[in-house]
């Protein structure tokens, strides 16, 4: 079953990088806690055999050369903690504490980048990015912590997307390659393209387990197997599009439809959380703004199609309104609808 997966993330420091929702529990040091060699060796053997590539997790230390050797020794990418720029090619995932890191590295718009920006510094947004232009080709930003998204910060980013918008002239036209995920992946999607963690790809910790996506490996939930003996995923029908009745009609194409953070906020890898689904809306909104704005100046690079207007930020919402006009929602609706009554209760807590 192990080789039925695209791409395999493996993590080959403890204390490696956050490049997504979750934190590393474990702090950065200068001792490293690397993978075994050895059993490094088992996992690329093993994916090689089967034509699975790998996304390698990099802590802030430079590997050993056996490593290094190993590791280009099959298809693979790496993600890395910007402090390693000067060490190795890759993804670099910055955050506002070390962007000067990506600076000081040169004007060269030849990097992918990854933006973790904390709710604390959600203002400063648009300033980072209107820094960043001219350095990536392309930028994946993750807001962190946003299972505690209130309707303050929802107004904040709204705010901050609209600072982005203003941008746009200096992003999309003039035939600029330049990818920025929240706002420019919904404008070429004409369907869901999410994470797809246990679909499309799982993580293999440095004890060889195997976990979903590195978040629950850093939450410490339980594994679903091992490199030796192969997995099991429990309901792996629920990790599907088709068994959330919310995301299987919403398009907002780009959202990630993170599973850990469905989990972590509803107890359900299939029902999403009112922020995920917000904040989703929000760039899809900013993309069609965006859209609407390059088509009139017929100077788009982005062959996109028309982004709909809609009523509403939450899918949930519709659900609400067709309950209130005197329809009957079906039985999978109404499930929705108490766990996210419940859930919307508890964060205003």
């Amino acid at each position: 079953m192990l080789d039925s997966f695209k791409y395999w993330i493996v993590i080959l420091d403890k204390s490696a990088i956050s490049f997504c929702y979750y934190e590393n529990k474990n702090p950065h040091t200068q001792t490293s806690e690397l993978i075994p060699l050895n059993s490094l060796e088992q996992v690329i053997e093993k994916a090689r055999k089967n034509d699975i590539s790998i996304n390698f997790l990099y802590g802030k230390n430079p590997l050993p050369n056996d490593y290094n050797t190993l590791i280009e020794s099959i298809n693979h990418v790496k993600i890395l903690p910007v402090e390693q720029i000067e060490n190795y090619e890759g993804i670099y995932v910055v955050d506002k504490t070390n962007f000067h890191l990506l600076e000081e590295a040169g004007k060269e718009n030849n990097k992918n980048i990854i933006l973790r920006i904390e709710k604390n510094n959600l203002k400063d947004l648009s300033g980072i990015l209107n820094k960043a232009l001219g350095r990536f080709c392309r930028l994946n930003l993750i807001l962190t912590d946003i299972e505690d998204y209130t309707e303050k910060d929802y107004d904040e980013y709204a705010s901050q997307l609209k600072k982005i918008e203003k941008l746009s002239d200096k992003v999309f036209i003039n035939g600029q390659s330049t990818e920025i995920n929240f706002i420019s992946d919904r404008i070429v999607l004409n369907a869901m393209n999410n994470c797809d963690a246990g679909i499309k790809h799982l993580t293999i910790a440095p004890d060889l387990k195997i976990y979903l996506c590195p978040a629950f490996y850093y939450d410490n939930e339980d594994s679903i197997g091992d490199l030796a003996n192969g997995i099991e995923i429990k309901n792996k029908h629920l990790l599907n599009l088709e068994s959330s009745s919310l995301c299987r009609t919403c398009d907002a194409f780009h959202c990630k439809r993170c599973i850990y953070l469905n989990k972590k906020t509803t107890l359900e890898y299939n029902i999403p959380s009112k922020q995920q689904c917000v904040i989703s809306h929000l760039e899809r909104n900013t993309s069609r703004n965006i859209l609407n704005y390059l088509g009139r100046n017929l100077m788009s690079s982005q062959n996109g199609n028309p982004i709909p207007e809609i009523d509403y930020l939450d899918p949930f919402e519709k659900i609400i309104k067709k309950s209130n006009n005197g329809q009957r929602p079906d039985f999978e609706e109404l499930t929705i609808k108490g766990i996210k009554n419940e859930e919307r209760i508890s964060n205003k807590k």
